[in-house]
């Protein structure tokens, strides 16, 4: 279908964008738990991971229509994988504390994993999005620890659901589902950066003291904020994200996390049409985004 082409698109130019990278080797999707290798010349369609963090025998035990977010080792092996409410170790387990995060399968972008600086692979942070329509659960924080349950890993109970913080205040409902990460300019520390309302994202620095609670906040004016995605180009000097009725494009500083917005295209074809996806090519000078038909789906 049109809707699988155009998911196979973004798969394969995000792929040219962060293959160079084993720790993103692997991608976990879907309904049916959909993977996709890229430790080969080119990506392989595949549909199980071995006991080892390979692909070869267990299929993953990922059930969603929107966001999830899986992290590989330097050689390529799954570390563990998410749905924004389960988090599943190499051997496609729940692991013990890995339940009830505060994701949402209708959020667009709903998780993201971001590493520890200065922590070898051994720390990350998993980061998740209400979805617009969804709980009242905002914008959360987790911590993994790939030393627990056996070298499996797991979620660092004393952690899970830290909300994010903004003036002041736990951010426990958000008007979007917008969330990415880029890295720092110094290239150790990490920015994750959320699109917070219509008028407003945030970018929060992660170093080797946490994720920061007060994040270098943006005036970026657009028409709405709830639905859509929002990417960083690879070298971290441009943002673009969507809403059903445009494509806004601005500048991102990586050293002070502060962004501007430089152009907007608001055009729809229809009434029914809405921009969804988007992502920037590899060397950054170009946009691809997807169109949504309301109706049609």
């Amino acid at each position: 279908s049109m809707k699988k082409l155009y998911l196979i698109l973004f798969l394969l130019i995000t792929y040219l964008t962060i293959a160079q990278n084993e720790h993103n080797a692997n991608w976990i999707f879907g309904k049916s738990g959909a993977t996709i290798n890229f430790n080969s010349v080119g990506p392989v369609a595949l549909n199980s991971i071995s006991s080892n963090g390979l692909f070869g025998v267990s299929p993953p035990q990922l059930n969603i229509v929107e966001g999830s977010a899986v992290v590989s080792n330097s050689q390529g092996q799954i570390i563990f994988y998410t749905d924004g409410n389960r988090v599943f170790d190499a051997n496609n387990n729940v692991t013990p504390n890995g339940i009830e995060l505060k994701g949402n399968c209708s959020s667009s972008q709903n998780v993201i994993i971001v590493p520890r600086p200065n922590q070898d692979y051994n720390g990350y942070y998993v980061a998740t999005i209400d979805g617009y329509t969804g709980y009242g659960s905002g914008l959360h924080w987790t911590e993994f620890n790939t030393a627990l349950n056996g070298g499996m890993g797991d979620v660092v109970a004393s952690t899970k659901n830290s909300p994010f913080m903004y003036n002041g205040f736990p951010i426990e409902s958000i008007g979007s589902e917008k969330i990415t990460s880029t890295n720092h300019a110094n290239g150790v520390d990490y920015w994750i950066v959320v699109q917070y309302d219509k008028n407003v994202i945030l970018s929060y620095l992660v170093n080797n003291s946490g994720i920061s609670q007060n994040p270098i906040v943006s005036s970026f004016a657009t028409t709405d904020a709830a639905i859509g995605m929002l990417k960083i180009a690879p070298d971290g000097s441009r943002i673009v994200l969507t809403g059903y009725n445009g494509i806004y494009l601005g500048n991102f500083n990586n050293s002070t996390g502060q962004i501007s917005l430089t152009n907007s295209i608001s055009t729809i074809y229809n009434n029914e049409d809405r921009f969804y996806g988007v992502e920037f090519s590899p060397n950054g000078q170009n946009i691809y985004f997807q169109m949504y038909n309301y109706n049609n789906n």
